[in-house]
């Protein structure tokens, strides 16, 4: 990591701060380039009061400046009059970061709906999650957006951490960003280190390396190491393999090389449970005829369906009124996508 770039950080800050805070507490901090490294930067203070200062009032704009600079989607900045930090304090330190936006433990096979639209992916990321590595790898699992590609991504990754595995789950930009970090900062080992030495690689939303010819060729190297160590692969995508424009066929032929799982829009019955769970999940109470109009009519998106039960949750709350379908209708025209202006006989057959 170059020593000037992350000092240059600092001389940012001084624009945004007055220029006696600047000079009393952040002008005579040192990067610490010997300890830091690519997720963790370490600044040493003159003495133990301004390390304090310094990291309670500014560590987190120093963040926001390191994560803007070099593209990252997180960072822990510890700010400290000591030259080093021991390993353990280390560990210390990264436990009490908040957990990752990428990883959330809400998401697990317990409180996934199965349909027939999703049934295959799902019992294809069950196999994967007791057995990683054995039967189908890579997993690539593909459909539109917002109905349970990353909930399924989310809960492999969940379930092989609770049996001890090493996971890293990523969305492609992230991946990316990582990359195009340590190569600048000549660290590129240390990324190699990182994604080449884990039990299971999730990486979310293929399709935004397109046009990153570099980071597609990194991924294509650590893709054969993991396959050759029998560590899992699971990637998700809008679009099946065949379809990715922008790939290098030597790349989507390794996507193709172990199982293909589709996830459709889900059947009305489908949607129906799964507003039900939702709502249960929130704790908001929706009578039968709300659930039936909202899955007929708020179109396939789980994401879509689940922001408007908070909305009406919310507007109920606030308005202090029940939960009705002429208050659904009211309170959702905005959302709902209704398909049919009148309804004629031959669809009701």
């Amino acid at each position: 990591m170059a020593m000037s770039q992350a000092q240059e950080i600092l001389s940012n800050l001084e624009k945004e701060i007055l220029p006696t805070e600047y000079s009393r507490y952040i002008k005579n901090l040192k990067f610490n380039d010997k300890n830091s490294t690519p997720e963790f930067f370490i600044y040493n203070a003159t003495n133990e009061f301004i390390a304090k200062y310094a990291q309670t009032k500014y560590g987190t704009k120093i963040k926001e400046l390191i994560k803007k600079q070099f593209g990252l989607n997180d960072v822990i900045v510890k700010i400290t009059s000591k030259a080093k930090i021991s390993p353990k304090e280390k560990v210390k330190i990264i436990s009490e970061k908040p957990k990752s936006t990428i990883l959330s433990e809400n998401y697990n096979f317990e409180n996934f709906i199965i349909g027939d639209s999703n049934k295959f992916a799902f019992e294809c990321s069950v196999s994967v999650a007791k057995e990683p590595g054995i039967r189908f790898n890579p997993l690539f699992i593909y459909g539109p957006s917002g109905l349970g590609k990353t909930h399924l991504l989310q809960s492999i990754g969940n379930y092989c951490i609770k049996k001890g595995k090493t996971v890293i789950c990523v969305t492609s930009e992230q991946f990316a960003n990582d990359f195009v970090f340590n190569l600048k900062n000549n660290s590129i080992d240390k990324f190699k280190q990182k994604y080449r030495n884990c039990d299971v690689l999730l990486i979310d939303d293929i399709q935004f390396l397109i046009g990153r010819d570099k980071a597609q060729e990194e991924l294509f190297y650590t893709f054969n190491e993991l396959k050759d160590k029998n560590c899992q692969i699971v990637l998700t995508n809008d679009l099946p393999p065949k379809f990715l424009k922008g790939f290098e066929s030597r790349l989507t032929t390794r996507f193709e090389s172990g199982i293909i799982a589709n996830i459709t829009p889900p059947d009305l019955e489908t949607k129906i449970a799964i507003i039900n769970k939702k709502s249960e999940e929130n704790r908001v109470r929706i009578p039968h005829d709300v659930v039936e109009y909202i899955a007929a009519n708020m179109g396939d998106n789980i994401r879509e369906i689940e922001g408007a039960i908070n909305k009406l949750n919310a507007y109920s709350s606030i308005l202090r009124t029940k939960i009705t379908l002429e208050f659904t209708k009211s309170t959702l025209q905005d959302q709902i996508h209704q398909k049919y202006s009148s309804v004629s006989l031959e669809h009701v057959i």
